[in-house]
Parts: C-alpha cells; sequence; structure tokens
C-alpha cells in the first residue's frame, strides 16, 4: 500500500506564492482498503492482525519522508454511529455491516502508531472524517493556506477550489477542479446537487428514484441547482422522471442534506498544530518491533537514528518554551488556580501531544474516591499543580497550610474537558485504568492512555507502586510526601500537607512517569513483550473501567436472611464444639483453641509459635480432619461459616453505592504473578462456587426488571491450555473428540474409566496443572505417598510430552527466573536455588504459564466481547469477570443472543491445538445464571 511521494501542488494563490499547505488523511477510508487489500496473513506471532496496521504504517513512512509536507493531520470518524446525519435520518448508513472484529482489534493501536510518529489525531464525537476535513479546508483557505485532502472518497469532492486539491492514494493522482468536472459533470459547488439526485447505496443515501450520476450531472447542467430543478419538475418531458422528482422532492432535498459536509464542525486541535513535529524514533521502531514489521523497523532505524540510550537524537535537541525535554527537571511545579492560566497552560501542553496526570487522592475507586487533592500534570518537561477543594464549605485540603486558592472539583473538570476528552493527545497515567474511571464519573471519555503500571508488569519486574517502578528502571528515589513535609518516614494524609508540598510531590510523580513514558516502550520491545503490553493488557484499561463503573445491585433482603440463617448455623456449630469440649470458649480465639486442642484434649501435632501460642491454622486442622478427628472438621466448618458472613453478608450492603445503588468492586490488573485480576473493596471473585453457601450468596446479586444476567465460563480451560502447550497427544484426541478428559485418562492409564478411576484421573489432571506430588495427591485421594507416586508415574508414562514439557520448563525456570505464557507473558519464579523453596517454586514453574496462559485468554475475552456487546445488544453491559467466567447484564428478550455471540467471541479468540468451548447460562441472579 505504499505510495510514492505526493506530486508537487503548484500554488494557486497569486498573491501569496509563501502560503501553507497542510495535508489532511482520511485515515478511515485508508485502514478499510488497507485491511481489504493486503493479505489477512500479515500477522503477528500471537495470532493478532496486522495488515491494517502495516498498510497505515507504511503510508506515513512515505508521506513523512516527503520534504513538502510540513503540516499533516490525521482524520479519523468518532466511535460509533451516532451522528447529525442518524438523527436526521435513522437509516443513514443502515446498510453497511459492522467492521470485522479483526479490524476493530487494530484500530487502538492505528492510533499508538500515528501518536509515534507525532501526528494529531482529529476526531470529533458526532462529525464524520469528512464534516472535519471540510471544517478545517474552510479555516486553513480562510487564513490563506492551501489544503490537499488525501482519500479517494468521493463526497471530499465537494470542497475542491483554487486552493484545496486532493490526492488519490489509490491511482497516485492529484485531483483538481477538472478532474470533478470530469468525474461528475459538474464543478465541486454543484457536486452534492448531483448526489441528492442519485443518492448512495454505500451510505444508504436515497435520492430519486431512477436517477443515476450521468442523468443527475445533466439535470444539474439543464437547471443550474437542485432546488431550480425540483421547482421546474413539471417541465421534464420524460413522465417516470417527472413523476419521480416531484414525488421525492423532499427526499432530494434530505438528501442533499445528508450529502453536504458541514464547514460547520468543530476542530479537534488549530490548524497551527498540525505542524509536523519530532518523531519519536525510539518509540516508533519498537512499536514496529512488537508487531513485527522488519522492513519498517529498519526504514526506521535508518530515518530517525534511534540512539541505544533509548532517545532518539531528534528528540535530544528539543528545548524551547514549550517542548523543552522531557526529561528535564522542573523543580518549582507551577500552581495553577486561575481558568485563564490553566487554558494558557493546556494549549502549549495540547502541542506536545503526550500529557502525564497525576491523581491525588488517598483512594481512587469507583464512586468512593477519597482525599483528593488535586491533579498533577506534565507535558514537554513542565509541570503544574491544580489544587483542589471538595468540602461542601468551601475549604480546600491543605487550606490550613498556606493553600488559600484553590479549584471546585466541577470548575477543575469543565477547565480541563478539552484536552482530557482530545484524542490526539495521548494520556499517561500509572494505572490507566483509575484514571479513565475517575474522568468517565466526571462525564469524561478519556482515551488514548498509556499506563506505566502496566508496561512494568509486562516486563515481569513490574509493581502497583510507581516509586519502585521508578527505582528499578530509573535508579531514582521518589521521596514520600511525608520527607518533602519534614514529618518524618510516616504516611501523613493529602490533606495535612501544605500546598507546596504537594505541587513538588505531584511534580516528582509527573516527571517519573514522563521518562518513563518514554523508556519502558523501549524496554517492552526489546524484551519481546510489546503485544502483551499492546494487545492483551492496554486495551483492559477502558473495559475494566467500565465494569467498574457499571456495577451491579444486591438484594438487601436476601442478605438479611442469609445473615439470620448464618448466625443461627454459627451457633449451632459453636454448640456442638462447646459440648464436644465439655465447656464454653471463644472458637475464634487461636490462643484458646490450642489449649483446648493440644494440652486439654492432648491431640498431636502440636507445635507452638513465636508468640508462644499453638498453631491452630488450616494447614493444622486440615490433615487432622483428613484423619477423622471431629473437632477438627467442626472448627473448619465454623471458621468456614464464620468468613462468609463475615466477608460477604455482613458486609456487602455497606459497599452499596449511595450514588448508584450497586456495588462497584475494584479490579486490579498488574498485581498476580500469572496475569489474573483480581477484585477489592469487595473482592467478589473468592465467593465459593460451587458450594452450597456460595449459591446461597450469588442468589443475592439481582438483575434490575426486565434485565436478566448471562454468565459465561469458559469448560476446563486450564486443561485445554495444558494439552495445547504440552502436546500431549492423549489429552488434544480426547478434546477433539469432545470426550469425557477425565474418563478417556482412566480408561489409557488405569484400564478403567469409571468409579474410582476416573476420580483419580481426575485428581491428577487438575493436579498435574498445580504440580501436584506424591504426597499431596495421596492426601486427596486418601491413599498412601508411594501408591498415589506410582499413580502419578503411570500417568506420565502414558502422556510423555507432558513429562517432557515439565522438565523443560523447570530447566527454562532456572536459566530464566521466569516462565511464559503462550502469548509471551513473564511469570517470574522465585526461590529455585533455595532448598527450603525448590519444591514449591517448580511447582509453581509448572503451573505459571497453564494458569497465565488461561488469564491472558480472558483477557483478550473480555476485551473482544465488550467490543461486540454493542452491536448484538446496545444495553448489554459487562459486569464481572470472576476467573474464567464472565458476567453479563442485559434485557431478557436479547439475553439468547447475547449468550451466543459471546460464546462465540470467547471459543474464537486464540487458535490452539484443541477447541476452546464456553458455556452460558441465563437467570435472574448470579446464582440461577452460573
Amino acid at each position: 500500500m505504499a505510495k510514492p511521494p505526493l506530486p508537487k501542488k503548484k500554488s494557486q494563490n497569486k498573491g501569496n506564492n509563501t502560503a501553507v499547505t497542510y495535508h489532511l488523511v482520511d485515515v478511515s477510508a485508508f485502514i478499510f482498503r488497507a485491511f481489504h487489500t493486503i493479505p489477512m496473513r500479515v500477522r503477528r506471532r500471537d495470532g493478532g492482525a496486522t495488515n491494517a496496521i502495516y498498510g497505515f504504517s507504511s503510508m506515513m513512512m512515505k508521506l513523512l519522508e516527503d520534504p513538502q509536507i510540513t503540516h499533516l493531520g490525521l482524520v479519523m470518524d468518532a466511535a460509533g454511529d451516532k451522528t447529525f446525519r442518524k438523527d436526521m435520518y435513522p437509516d443513514y448508513k443502515a446498510n453497511r455491516p459492522p467492521p470485522p472484529q479483526e479490524l476493530i482489534e487494530q484500530w487502538p493501536l492505528i492510533e499508538e502508531v500515528a501518536h509515534a510518529f507525532g501526528l494529531p489525531v482529529l476526531v470529533a464525537p458526532g462529525w464524520e472524517a469528512d464534516d472535519l476535513m471540510a471544517a478545517y479546508a474552510r479555516d486553513i483557505t480562510a487564513r490563506g493556506g492551501e489544503v490537499v485532502l488525501i482519500s479517494s472518497d468521493k463526497d471530499l469532492m465537494q470542497l475542491v477550489d483554487d486552493k484545496v486539491t486532493m490526492f488519490d492514494p489509490i491511482k497516485e493522482k492529484m485531483i483538481d477542479i477538472q478532474g470533478v468536472i470530469d468525474k461528475f459533470g459538474v464543478p465541486p459547488e454543484l457536486v452534492t446537487h448531483v448526489q441528492a439526485l442519485a443518492g448512495d447505496s454505500t451510505d444508504n443515501i436515497p435520492g430519486v428514484r431512477g436517477i443515476g450520476i450521468k442523468t443527475a450531472a445533466q439535470l444539474i447542467q439543464q437547471f443550474g441547482s437542485l432546488e431550480d430543478l425540483l421547482s421546474g419538475a413539471e417541465t421534464i418531458p420524460q413522465p417516470k422522471r417527472r413523476e419521480a422528482l416531484i414525488a421525492e422532492a423532499d427526499m432530494a432535498r434530505l438528501s442533499h442534506k445528508l450529502v453536504a459536509l458541514d464547514k460547520d464542525a468543530p476542530l479537534p486541535v488549530s490548524p497551527d498544530a498540525l505542524a509536523v513535529g519530532t518523531i519519536d524514533g525510539d518509540r516508533l521502531v519498537a512499536f514496529f518491533i512488537a508487531q513485527e514489521f522488519p522492513s519498517l523497523v529498519n526504514r526506521a532505524r535508518a530515518r530517525y537514528q534511534t540512539s541505544p540510550s533509548g532517545t532518539s537524537k531528534a528528540d535530544e535537541g528539543k528545548a524551547d518554551g514549550v517542548q523543552e525535554h522531557e526529561d528535564a527537571t522542573d523543580e518549582h511545579a507551577q500552581i495553577i488556580t486561575e481558568p485563564a492560566a490553566l487554558a494558557h497552560w493546556c494549549e502549549a501542553a495540547a502541542v506536545t501531544g503526550r500529557l502525564v496526570v497525576v491523581i491525588l487522592a488517598e483512594a481512587v475507586r469507583p464512586y468512593a474516591s477519597e482525599g483528593f487533592a488535586g491533579l498533577a500534570l506534565a507535558a514537554g518537561g513542565r509541570t503544574c499543580y491544580l489544587p483542589c477543594c471538595v468540602s461542601a464549605d468551601g475549604l480546600g485540603l491543605g487550606e490550613g497550610t498556606g493553600n488559600h486558592a484553590s479549584w471546585q472539583q466541577a470548575d477543575l473538570v469543565e477547565a480541563l474537558t478539552p484536552i482530557m476528552g482530545d484524542p490526539a493527545v495521548l494520556k499517561v497515567a500509572f494505572d490507566g485504568k483509575a484514571l479513565t474511571g475517575w474522568w468517565g464519573e466526571q462525564g469524561v471519555p478519556v482515551t488514548p492512555v498509556a499506563d506505566v503500571m502496566l508496561m512494568a508488569y509486562a516486563l515481569a519486574g513490574g509493581s502497583g507502586d510507581l516509586a519502585a517502578v521508578a527505582w528499578r528502571w530509573l535508579e531514582e528515589t521518589l521521596p514520600p510526601l511525608s520527607e518533602l513535609t519534614g514529618t518524618g518516614r510516616g504516611k501523613i494524609r493529602l490533606s495535612d500537607a501544605p500546598g507546596a508540598d504537594l505541587a513538588a510531590y505531584g511534580a516528582d510523580q509527573a516527571h517519573a512517569l514522563m521518562r518513563l513514558a518514554r523508556r519502558l516502550p523501549t524496554a517492552l520491545a526489546q524484551e519481546g513483550v510489546m503485544s502483551v503490553y499492546e494487545a492483551i493488557d492496554r486495551p483492559l484499561i477502558g473495559v475494566t473501567a467500565a465494569m467498574e463503573s457499571a456495577g451491579i445491585a444486591i438484594d438487601p433482603a436476601v442478605l438479611a436472611r442469609l445473615g439470620k440463617d448464618f448466625a443461627k448455623r454459627l451457633a449451632d456449630e459453636e454448640a456442638k464444639i462447646h459440648q464436644q469440649v465439655g465447656r464454653d470458649f471463644n472458637v475464634g480465639s487461636p490462643k484458646q483453641l490450642g489449649v483446648i486442642l493440644f494440652e486439654e484434649m492432648g491431640l498431636p501435632g502440636g507445635k507452638k509459635n513465636k508468640s508462644g501460642g499453638y498453631n491452630t491454622s488450616s494447614a493444622v486442622l486440615e490433615p487432622m480432619a483428613a484423619q477423622g478427628i471431629e473437632i477438627a472438621e467442626r472448627v473448619l466448618a465454623w471458621r468456614h461459616i464464620a468468613k462468609l458472613k463475615s466477608t460477604y453478608i455482613d458486609t456487602l450492603g455497606d459497599n452499596v453505592s449511595s450514588k448508584t445503588g450497586r456495588i462497584h468492586t475494584t479490579y486490579a490488573l498488574a498485581t498476580t504473578a500469572t496475569g489474573r485480576l483480581s477484585s477489592n473493596h469487595p473482592n467478589l471473585q473468592n465467593i465459593p462456587i460451587r458450594t452450597a453457601d456460595g449459591l446461597a450468596i450469588r442468589q443475592a446479586f439481582v438483575a434490575p426488571e426486565g434485565q436478566t444476567f448471562i454468565c459465561v465460563d469458559y469448560s476446563q480451560i486450564e486443561l485445554r491450555v495444558a494439552a495445547h502447550m504440552t502436546g500431549a497427544a492423549l489429552l488434544i484426541d480426547a478434546f477433539k473428540q469432545g470426550q469425557d478428559i477425565h474418563a478417556r485418562t482412566a480408561r489409557e492409564v488405569f484400564g478403567e474409566s469409571g468409579g474410582d478411576a476416573r476420580h483419580r484421573a481426575k485428581a491428577i489432571n487438575f493436579g498435574i496443572i498445580y504440580g501436584i506430588s506424591g504426597f499431596g495427591l495421596g492426601q486427596q485421594l486418601g491413599i498412601g505417598r508411594a501408591q498415589a507416586q506410582r499413580f502419578i508415574d503411570d500417568y506420565l508414562a502414558r502422556l510423555p510430552e507432558l513429562k517432557q514439557w515439565m522438565d523443560e520448563t523447570k530447566a527454562q525456570a532456572r536459566e530464566r527466573g521466569y516462565v511464559l505464557t503462550e502469548m509471551g507473558r513473564r511469570c517470574k519464579i522465585t526461590g529455585l536455588q533455595d532448598p527450603r523453596m525448590r519444591q514449591f517454586a517448580e511447582r509453581q514453574a509448572i503451573n505459571a504459564p497453564i494458569q497465565g496462559t488461561a488469564a491472558d485468554l480472558i483477557r483478550l475475552a473480555m476485551a473482544r466481547v465488550a467490543a461486540s456487546l454493542p452491536d448484538v445488544c446496545p444495553d448489554a453491559r459487562l459486569l464481572l469477570q470472576v476467573h474464567d467466567e464472565l458476567v453479563i447484564q442485559a434485557p431478557q428478550d436479547a439475553a439468547q443472543a447475547v449468550a451466543a455471540a459471546t460464546c462465540s467471541v470467547m471459543e474464537q479468540v486464540a487458535d490452539l491445538r484443541v477447541p476452546l468451548v464456553a458455556v452460558a447460562n441465563i437467570g435472574p441472579t448470579w446464582a440461577d445464571a452460573h
């Protein structure tokens, strides 16, 4: 798709031969053509399609090699199809099928490479790309500039005049006024009149029945305009044509409104911001490496001379009042409290195309953020601090320490909405989900977002703490707020800090984020994990923010009933324990329980801990219960009931938002070693799945009237992943044939498929995933360690590929310190060199790539399901993710369609050696849908 440089455009502005020429690229149209022209075999090793990305990147490389291009804008349609034309004519573009999923998945990466080229992406919600190009053309020519529209879209020909031309990248030719006349038979100012008569089947513009382009051109040439034609339609000699024009005059007028481009559309950025700036060579090379474009990597390296340190040489010389070097230190962050000063700061920041945003708050949670003290921003080496007061009396945080002027939160949000909502500005954050969610609550959609936390996570040395990441990658210490305020090393609340100290604290964090955002993409590419960040983790920023915002409803009456039931069960269990012991005591006290068990009852296994009490943990009580010791069984049962009651039944109601009436859990995307998401405030992932108590609690989660839940779960996902990764022929064949995997394993290993044999096979199938030992399997099956080890040996003898994979994986873990998921995520393994930890670490090395691959699959599924739901049912919402399960809320009449579509998406999320199977259940409560 790469084209030669544009032909030289002769200036037609006779009064000003030095007029600036602005080039506007119709990205949306070009991407569609690239997707359908370049073969779909252009893919990354992880299977992700890259043909549209490659076509777009090649074109941009070619365009930017042309020295005559000094001002360039990339114009795109806004997400969704809600435009003023839809309001005017609901059937507008109704015939167009939805874009292919493989194209949708490439859009975020197209925006990413655009930012690497240092170019603004011009989008305005409610307007199409053609409208923006019309508005820019009018504004630029009014300033004395000239415009080249890079597109083959005939709708843009109405814009051509003596200062506006088109370049068709398909035919590689310029289109001027004469070119338009050759195409339509009329000059550009009459193109819409012809189109209004002829209509357009692609956009479902009706036009007038029986009139095509050629006839329409003849009629407009004869009458001079559409309105003159309709007024004089009775004079047309052809009966059918005359009748059609009279009967469909209103439809012709409507069609004219639909095809006419709106030159009053808003300009996302000033034309001055379209000046071609410095290209981030390192970021561009890192992106091309991640997408596996070797030819473009070589071209970018040769053209932009990236330096080994990760900073492009072009960037090293950047140092003026607006675009200072981003690694420079601004020791005195500007404290801004006036709208005019903030507007000026944002205008300068927008030119850089990258904005660091630090939310200064005690905690950022959906609809429950705590201690919000303002924002710290950084762009182009400059920082500012925006203090905010949130209390009803107008007193801002830090008010007693000299920070007397501050923003009201609503005013601050209003002032920052233009730059935060600007798709041409990359927002950099540590925890992009929190940033996206917080601004989403303010009604401001934020995109695109670069998440430094997720970048560090993909590098397998990540941390949920910015200070740790800064030390790891910058060798820089970020002082805590308490140190800045001189109060020592203890924790200090933001509300107790002086404004100047908060400004310095925010500036430190913002500068570190800016440098990390420049350095980590290079590291991601060099380490071969760019695709983990870009394709798996980054898409979840918006998805999980939307899930947290959506929340889930709960029925307080069900909770109240459960509270009474569990309280009675707890009391009954406690009474039985007291009866067995012969006296009352506090069952919840480990100290009292230890004395009862190991001194008064004389049970074996008592070991005292450092505090002098006995260890009564589950690890001690469970083996005792397995031996039939009744009191151990009862204490474990009491603890189970007590934990569920205190963790969920007694507290779920406290987590209901006063603003929404729903529970909004918070998902952590970068905390586990394997990529699994975790949930907190409250933790909804630890509610037991296959127990009566767990189902009873899930019964309290309810769908609103007229809605229902759809729960879609992967079937035996980790076993399927194990079959794929190990290449075990027995497992692969069983899954391909849809057989009972445990019965098939039992038959192959033990010679029989039912009863105890299937039970043993099931225990080994799942146990192997977790690196189970003979001791562990023996405990699980209630048999001796030696017999259990024989079962494992027989199993591995029948599945030699599995044994080989396990040995190789442990060896790789010892060599590298990490193991890899199928998608390339690094799972760090520690303790392999420590004899005390080695067995545990080896079991972890076996489990991590399997569990991690399953986690990557559900991450991919979440993003693709979320993207597909609007096309199936606009009112459907993805609410929860619980390990391998997705919970969706949808109208009852759409539930079956949503379930079928979700299963289809989840089953096609990756191409494994075995089929992925997703199972859906529907019901009014979470329990009913499970």
